[in-house]
């Protein structure tokens, strides 16, 4: 433990005691390369905004299902003792005040295999079409606060396309 002891002379000796129940430790090292990738990290609270272009759907449609699929580099991920491999997104309401949607649920991606994560953004894609507001989405580690893990994801400047992020929608016209 810790103990720090504070004396205002003549008037008061306080002691504070203190029991570390976490370690602290920082990741240190180089990333083999940066292009094409972006990164999420929990403790640092690295995320990432993703939006996507719908202008070319048709107008009065109802999403069914829409898939945002996301490939992780996994040669530019580091992975800690305590390696939580979870990814969750939130619909952004107001992107300049960097504001998420509170009336929305966050949604956690399921990893498919040992790259691939799926997350099902359906309710997201509905309001962005309905509204005609679309802000994107914040990507993140579910767990913000702990583990130092560091997620390379595929950007859309990857240079193979099936690892960029795919958003595929299936809709019905009205």
């Amino acid at each position: 433990g810790i103990a720090v002891v504070v004396n205002k002379t003549g008037v008061y000796t306080d002691t504070l005691y203190f029991n570390a129940l976490l370690d602290v430790s920082v990741l240190s090292g180089n990333i083999a390369s940066t292009t094409g990738d972006f990164y999420l990290q929990p403790s640092l609270v690295g995320q990432a905004v993703i939006s996507f272009d719908l202008s070319s759907l048709p107008s009065n449609i109802i999403i069914n299902q829409a898939k945002l699929i996301l490939t992780v580099d996994n040669s530019n991920t580091v992975k800690g003792t305590t390696y939580n491999s979870s990814i969750v997104s939130y619909n952004i309401a107001d992107s300049a005040a960097k504001i998420i949607d509170s009336t929305m649920y966050s949604t956690t991606f399921s990893q498919l295999d040992t790259t691939t994560y799926e997350g099902d953004i359906t309710s997201y894609v509905q309001k962005w079409v309905s509204q005609k507001n679309n802000q994107g989405l914040l990507i993140t580690p579910s767990d913000g606060l702990d583990g130092l893990d560091l997620y390379a994801v595929k950007s859309s400047s990857a240079s193979n396309e099936l690892q960029r992020p795919r958003l595929i929608i299936l809709f019905t016209k009205k």
